[in-house]
């Protein structure tokens, strides 16, 4: 990666020679130390690798530590790992313990390392989301730094960087079609134009870094659209001076009339304009601000240096509000948190840029905070690798708090702006949903590339439903699969879940659930369009049972035979906790699916009714069953006679069967909820028998039906029974000995009437 314009610090543009050494070995060590502290890590590298080769089997730490470097900065963290696991092991002492470990200072020797070896050790490990051992590394880096802040982020980010990996992504990204092998970074919106720098040559200006060996940073335009859509009508951004010095990094003002942008630190001289550098003979960066923008020939007439650029320390990645009157920037000019800080000037009464000042610990950090986009007036993204996050640098909005006029609430972007390698530079178009962001992840081109973000956060509402009756299927499996990821869910006892999903995105749907037959079938989210910060959609999905079993039940008023208004339905299924409590339009029938070899309680409910539970059972049943029934309800009131279904009675017995159990405690809630109601358990027998054994026999059956109200908690004076024998049969026999059984067991019942209420 090409880390010396993007960490800040520019490579020297003058020559430094090599002083003469005499063996081969201080030479090349020499030269490769020459180019790294120029920058030139690639060149660098090929030193230092010779250097090794010359001596194969001897321990060199610092030589490994200064290869993995490298490795490190130019964007190869597979590499870098595996020298800095071997400096870290040919440092070890003849314990074999770490260094650390076995309680030596890291300094004392020639073959110690620095610290911040196990520090660069973690930072690679979270690049290849290696996170628990990253997160050991950079303990021991913490062990004997406590205070850096940075690496205590690091930590908490290797903590919870399972957590955010594993969130659904708010928007995809797209490679766009400009990216080459070398580096394309730092987009911003000019209108219909996206402005981005680039070390390729889609134009002109073919000059070279000596110290890197390849062409200079340059600003380059291309009409873009908000869906990301660029032409390749590449065009260079026309400044004086161009080519002949690093130019990245550039922001508008609102007309787009003047440019802010990142340069070498230059001065005019007799020859024209040539790099300062400074003691240490380095060449930093400076911001430019480019004017009087000649439309007929495209280039900006005036360039001006930034009033608070320093030779000494860097200016670099100019932000700059749409008002007009805020610029943020980034510095390592003494006095910050550490590495590069982010800094902000804002305009005084006479238009011109007041003094900068740190943006504090809330934004800074020991680590590098840098390349600031303003989204609008109160909102920022800013890079960083010294907040939590998911590795490498990553993309981090805030805001502005006009209470403390300060910018604080620090949150990471998360997927997909943000991964483990190094992401930067989103910017966005006024929707707020499309925009462009920069990163070096694995993708079809090498280097750093931009890529197109659509922004949206999507949540599916699924409901499932049975194809014959329509209720509710809960604890159904439903698989979705997408081009990038692939997630299971169980639909609740609504028959619902809910689900983020990836926008722009085809999806294969796998329904599967016991007794129902399995559903495939495909949906995407392209054609689904953001409104909202969230977007929920609904879908409802029918599945068909195997076996349809159904059943349906007339809910009507037991004495005018009308249709209840509005009534509430509730079903339970016996060995199960789960119930289903259903609104019914007035008049409508009841239809439930039922499943096979199950025992159901169907009950209808409304103020001022009673009615009793049925009790429907699919034990042996297959295929198609239709089962039906009516439901009376009795409506309360003095005198009122209400029937108890399923209280019945074997022949000759006055004991309470089990089967009337669930009836009988219905009846029980029921006397709590009227706890003034007074009633009559009126029981009655069949026709056979003497009437006088018939009336004794009823007694005795209306009798246990108190006793066992009366054992549950009711009081005996809210309760009377009578027996009625066989004087009001439901179905009169006309030949007791020939009547139908079930019309006998039917005119063995008992019902209550209402005494008070």
């Amino acid at each position: 990666m090409k880390k010396y314009l993007y960490t800040i610090l520019a490579a020297a543009l003058v020559q430094m020679p090599f002083q003469a050494v005499a063996k081969s070995v201080e030479k090349d060590n020499a030269k490769g130390e020459y180019f790294f502290a120029h920058h030139g890590y690639n060149k660098a590298l090929a030193f230092y690798t010779d250097l090794l080769d010359k001596s194969p089997r001897q321990k060199n730490p610092l030589l490994c530590a200064r290869i993995a470097d490298c490795y490190r900065l130019t964007g190869q963290p597979d590499q870098a790992a595996a020298f800095y696991s071997r400096a870290l092991n040919d440092a070890k002492p003849a314990t074999g313990k770490h260094p650390a470990k076995a309680g030596i200072n890291k300094n004392t020797t020639n073959t110690q390392l620095p610290n911040d070896v196990t520090l660069h050790y973690g930072e690679v490990l979270m690049t290849l989301q290696c996170y628990e051992d990253a997160a050991m590394w950079l303990r021991e880096y913490l062990a004997t730094t406590p205070n850096d802040r940075r690496a205590a982020n690091l930590v908490k980010g290797c903590e919870h960087a399972a957590t955010l990996r594993s969130d659904m992504p708010e928007g995809v990204e797209t490679f766009l079609s400009l990216n080459t092998d070398l580096s394309e970074y730092g987009p911003v919106i000019n209108n219909q134009r996206l402005v981005y720098t680039s070390d390729t040559t889609p134009v002109t200006y073919k000059k070279k870094d000596k110290f890197t060996g390849e062409y200079f940073f340059k600003l380059y335009q291309v009409t873009a659209t908000e869906e990301g859509h660029c032409s390749s009508d590449f065009q260079s951004v026309e400044t004086k001076g161009l080519g002949k010095f690093h130019d990245a990094n550039c922001a508008f003002t609102k007309d787009g009339q003047t440019m802010y942008f990142t340069r070498n630190n230059v001065e005019n001289d007799i020859f024209g304009q040539s790099s300062v550098p400074d003691d240490r003979n380095k060449v930093h960066l400076q911001i430019m601000i480019a004017s009087d923008y000649n439309k007929a020939a495209n280039k900006f007439e005036t360039v001006t240096p930034f009033p608070y650029n320093n030779k000494d320390y860097s200016t670099a990645h100019p932000a700059i509000n749409p008002n007009g009157d805020m610029l943020i920037f980034t510095s390592d000019m003494p006095g910050g948190e550490g590495g590069t800080d982010l800094y902000m000037c804002r305009k005084d009464n006479d238009g011109k840029w007041a003094a900068p000042q740190n943006m504090g610990k809330t934004i800074n950090t020991e680590g590098a905070e840098l390349l600031p986009v303003f989204l609008d007036n109160n909102t920022i993204t800013f890079t960083s690798n010294g907040h939590p996050g998911l590795g490498g640098e990553d993309v981090y909005y805030a805001t502005w708090n006009n209470a403390t006029q300060s910018w604080g609430n620090v949150v990471n972007a998360g997927v997909p702006v943000n991964s483990s390698y190094d992401d930067m530079s989103l910017t966005m178009y006024n929707d707020g949903q499309n925009g462009y962001f920069a990163s070096n992840r694995p993708a079809e081109k090498g280097s750093e590339n931009i890529f197109h973000y659509y922004r949206q956060k999507l949540v599916l509402k699924l409901n499932l439903v049975n194809s014959s009756v329509g209720n509710a299927i809960d604890g159904a499996t439903v698989t979705l699969q997408g081009a990038k990821d692939i997630h299971s869910l169980i639909t609740d006892a609504q028959g619902s879940a809910t689900t983020p999903l990836y926008p722009l995105t085809s999806y294969k749907v796998t329904i599967n659930k016991k007794g129902y037959k399995e559903l495939k079938t495909v949906f995407s989210t392209s054609n689904i369009k953001r409104l909202h910060d969230v977007d929920t959609f609904y879908k409802t999905i029918q599945l068909e049972p195997e076996q349809d079993i159904t059943f349906t039940a007339k809910i009507l008023d037991e004495e005018t035979r009308k249709p209840i208004d509005n009534p509430l339905m509730v079903i339970s299924k016996e060995g199960s906790n789960h119930t289903d409590t259903i609104n019914m339009a007035t008049g409508t029938p009841f239809n439930h699916m039922l499943e096979p070899n199950a025992i159901y309680h169907i009950n209808a409910v409304k103020d001022s009714y009673y009615s009793d539970e049925k009790v429907v059972s699919t034990m042996g049943l297959t295929g198609t069953i239709k089962l039906s029934d009516t439901m009376l309800m009795c409506r309360l009131g003095v005198g009122v006679i209400c029937q108890i279904e399923s209280i019945y009675y074997d022949f000759n017995k006055a004991t309470i069967r089990t089967d009337a159990l669930p009836s009988l405690d219905k009846l029980l809630k029921f006397m709590h909820f009227f706890p003034h109601m007074r009633i009559q358990l009126n029981s009655h027998t069949d026709c056979r028998g003497s009437d006088a054994y018939n009336m004794r026999l009823s007694n005795a059956r209306a009798q246990a039906v108190v006793k066992y109200l009366i054992s549950k908690g009711i009081k005996a004076n809210r309760l009377q029974g009578k027996g009625f024998g066989e004087s009001k049969p439901i179905y009169k026999c006309d030949n007791c000995e020939t009547c139908d059984e079930s019309y006998r067991q039917q005119n063995r019942r008992t019902e209550f009437q209402v005494l008070s209420m």
